[in-house]
C-alpha cells in the first residue's frame, strides 16, 4: 500500500484530496499549520517553515512513497505583503524539497 503525504491538507483541495485517497485504500497522512476538520485523519499540526519540525516528522513517518505539496498562500491572500508570499510559497517548498532528499522520496507532485 502507497503511502501519501497531503501538505495543505486542512485546506479544502487538500481535504478533498485525502478523504477520496483514503476510500481508494492509500496509507494517507496529512500536515498543515491550521487544524484539520475532518475526523479520523491521520494529521499532524505544524507550521511547513519550520524545518526542524518537518524533519523530526519524517523520522518518526517511515517510508512515505509520495507526497502532494498543496500548502501555500495565493497572492490574494498577501497581495500587500510580498515577503510573506515569499516565505509561505518558496521557502515552504524548499524546506519540503530538502526534506524529501533526504528521506530519499523521488516522487512529489507540487500544485501551486
Amino acid at each position: 500500500m502507497k503511502k501519501i503525504l497531503i501538505t495543505g491538507s486542512s485546506g479544502y483541495i487538500g481535504s478533498c484530496l485525502y478523504k477520496y485517497l483514503k476510500r481508494k485504500k492509500f496509507e494517507v497522512i496529512g500536515i498543515d499549520k491550521k487544524k484539520s476538520k475532518i475526523k479520523n485523519i491521520k494529521f499532524k499540526q505544524f507550521d511547513l517553515l519550520n524545518s526542524n519540525e518537518l524533519y523530526k516528522f519524517f523520522n518518526n513517518e517511515k517510508n512515505i512513497d509520495i507526497i502532494v505539496h498543496l500548502a501555500g498562500e495565493s497572492t490574494i491572500d498577501n497581495i500587500h505583503k510580498k515577503n510573506n508570499y515569499v516565505t509561505n510559497n518558496i521557502n515552504v517548498t524548499k524546506n519540503i524539497l530538502n526534506v524529501a532528499k533526504k528521506f530519499n522520496i523521488n516522487k512529489i507532485i507540487f500544485s501551486s
